[in-house]
């Protein structure tokens, strides 16, 4: 370091007492072995404007020390605040800011389950299988940078008080202009729907906090069911803060048994789907029907895919508008499928039931419907292959109704007329029925 100080033309300024003065003080820095701030003076003593200011301004010594903390001990992060401010005078120095690092975050892009900004979904898993991603930190900026990945919060827990997602490495130093991979690891021995954990990335100066949330699903059986519900609620809620998750979360109950509910779509043998109406009143819902591949456990099996068969729906549902659009498929391992259902409630189908009656007195409802759903295949096949979907229809009132057909009515006779027009005939209004 004395080699390199000597360099920099320092001979040439020994004359100046206010010089030597400094020279002295970065001597005693490289005398101390357990003081690292020489590389601080180093960088310092680059630049002739700003040697004379630590003999010469009371304090600045110790704002350049306290900058050079900020930058997380970087010294080329200080070079470029140094070469930035070089020539200005004490009172227009820019504390505090200079070289800010950037570390960008690199998501790959999203699987069969959709994720919210900043979102790393692992997807679905076998219990005691394990399922993994990487992802990547590109430092932006011309100096190195060390980071750290802090976990924050996390959802459900292991029945063996084991880490259910884990990232690694949790810390390193990423070179300047470099990409570093890191890999997220969601091995989950129970099942469930809310696994995630929220890791805060922590950079030396960095002026906002990046966070990452990384979420799994995990599954007793190859078939598994994602309600809209619980995708939403995802998507909604891209750094969960666990306190609106249930109570199962804690998975053992204060005796040490397991605790008791459902833990997953399948397991709770009825799964309720409210169909959600638009501002026509039709009402839709889809149903994410998948199969879980093995990773780590029996990888070499021979594939299996998962069949599905949605039952029949009564004469009065269909009757009353709900439909189903696929009623039986196959799904193979990896894949998923959309199961459909709609509601389409209209005057005439609500004239000859007692909820059109209801919706004539200005009232409106909702109203259910069961249908069964039949799962067979997959590896290891499903615990409960029959199921029940609750579908759940909102009915508006009979004047909102009629308003809404209405609508609909002379948007199609626009149109009608719009496609008339632009073959160069004369469109006909469609008749009133």
């Amino acid at each position: 370091l004395f080699v390199r100080f000597m360099s920099n033309s320092v001979a040439s300024r020994l004359g100046s007492p206010g010089f030597e003065a400094a020279l002295e003080r970065w001597c005693e820095l490289l005398s101390n072995d357990g003081d690292s701030d020489h590389a601080c003076f180093a960088v310092i003593f680059a630049q002739g404007s700003f040697v004379m200011r630590i003999t010469d301004r009371q304090g600045f010594e110790e704002r350049i020390i306290e900058q050079f903390d900020q930058l997380g001990h970087s010294p080329s992060a200080l070079r470029t605040f140094v070469k930035e401010n070089d020539g200005k005078k004490l009172d227009r120095l820019t504390f505090g800011s200079g070289a800010a690092p950037t570390l960008k975050i690199g998501l790959p892009e999203p699987g069969l389950f959709p994720a919210a900004p900043g979102t790393l979904h692992l997807g679905a898993c076998l219990v005691n299988d394990e399922v993994s991603a990487s992802f990547s930190l590109t430092n932006e900026s011309d100096f190195d940078l060390p980071f750290e990945l802090v976990p924050l919060r996390s959802g459900h827990r292991s029945e063996r008080g084991r880490v259910v997602i884990e990232v690694t490495p949790r810390s390193a130093v990423v070179k300047a202009g470099a990409e570093h991979t890191c890999v997220a690891t969601f091995a989950p021995d129970l099942a469930g729907q809310a696994f995630f954990c929220l890791f805060e990335l922590r950079v030396p100066n960095e002026r906002d906090r990046q966070t990452l949330c990384v979420r799994g699903h995990a599954y007793a059986s190859a078939a598994w069911l994602l309600a809209p519900s619980v995708l939403a609620a995802e998507l909604a809620s891209p750094t969960p803060d666990g306190s609106g998750l249930p109570l199962q979360q804690l998975l053992l109950q204060p005796d040490g048994r397991k605790a008791t509910g459902a833990l997953d779509e399948i397991a709770a043998k009825v799964i309720e789907l409210t169909l959600e109406p638009d501002a026509r009143h039709a009402g839709t819902a889809e149903l994410l029907l998948g199969n879980v591949p093995p990773r780590r456990l029996a990888a070499d099996a021979k594939p299996t895919p998962v069949e599905f068969t949605v039952g029949a729906l009564s004469a009065d549902a269909v009757a009353l508008g709900f439909k189903v659009e696929t009623s039986k498929g196959s799904v193979e391992q990896g894949k998923a499928e959309k199961v459909r259902f709609f509601f389409t409630p209209t005057s005439k189908s609500l004239a000859q039931s007692n909820l059109g009656i209801i919706s004539s007195f200005g009232v409106s409802q909702w109203t259910e419907v069961s249908v069964s759903l039949s799962l067979k295949g997959g590896s290891p096949p499903p615990e409960h292959a029959e199921l029940t979907v609750v579908l759940r229809g909102f009915i508006p009132t009979a004047e909102a109704l009629a308003e809404a057909a209405a609508i609909e009515a002379a948007r199609k006779a626009k149109e009608a007329m719009a496609a008339g027009a632009a073959k160069g005939g004369k469109a006909t209004p469609p008749k009133k029925k």
